[in-house]
Formats: structure tokens, sequence, C-alpha cells
């Protein structure tokens, strides 16, 4: 499998870019677009077809698990990794519940986030070899 393609849903933007500029960094990752709002989420994800979303609970919009569910549903083989904030596990159970791959939170830095993308990468990997 070539780089693994990504987009970032991140509401701040310095933290949308910083991240963005982190993954850069990494070989096997691409950044194919960063997003600050659901629905620009939404629209990106359809059009770009990315092997992975990173998707910031706290952005407006995402309140319910019917907000995450059609990101995935339009998607069936885009993972969904979920950013919360430190304490906000308000998501969680509703998150899980509708598909979503991982579940982290952003205080815990990025190599969580590193382990998370390098075993979608040989799960994917492992798809396109059957």
């Amino acid at each position: 499998m070539s780089k693994l393609r990504v987009l970032i849903a991140e509401e701040i933007e310095h933290a949308r870019e910083n991240l963005s500029a982190f993954l850069e960094l990494q070989e096997d990752v691409e950044v194919v677009a960063r997003a600050g709002s659901v629905s620009e989420t939404a629209a990106l994800a359809r059009r770009l077809d990315p092997d992975v979303v990173i998707l910031s609970a706290a952005m407006p919009g995402l309140t319910q698990c019917d907000v995450i569910k059609p990101l995935l549903d339009q998607q069936d083989s885009t993972a969904l990794i979920l950013m919360t904030v430190s304490g906000s596990t308000n998501l969680l159970p509703a998150g899980v519940q509708a598909g979503v791959y991982e579940c982290l939170e952003k205080s815990a830095g990025v190599d969580q986030l590193i382990d998370a993308l390098s075993v979608i990468k040989e799960e994917l990997s492992r798809r396109s070899s059957e």
C-alpha cells in the first residue's frame, strides 16, 4: 500500500495546521485535506475518499451519533478516529456504537495517533492483498 490518505477535521485552525504539519513529516501519511466544520468534512470525505478521517469531537455540530454515522456510511472503507478533549467522553459510547475505529484524547499526544494510523495502514494493506 502507498501512503495512508488522511483528512483532518478540527475546528481550531492552528491545531488543524499543527497536526497536519506533524502528519506530513510521517513517511507513510499523506494529508489530503483539512476541514474546519462538519459539513466541510462530509463534503471532502465524499469527494476525496480518504483512508482515515481524524475528527475532533469538539467540532461545532458534532453532538450526536447521527452526525458521525453519515460520515461512516458514505465511505465504508474510511476509518474514523474521534479525538476528544480530556474529560469529554459524552460522544465515546455513541462513536463506538456508530463504528468509530478509535477514540483518543487530544491530550494523549501524537504517539497514540501514530500507533492507530499504523494499525489502520496494516489492516488496509492486508485487505488489499486478499
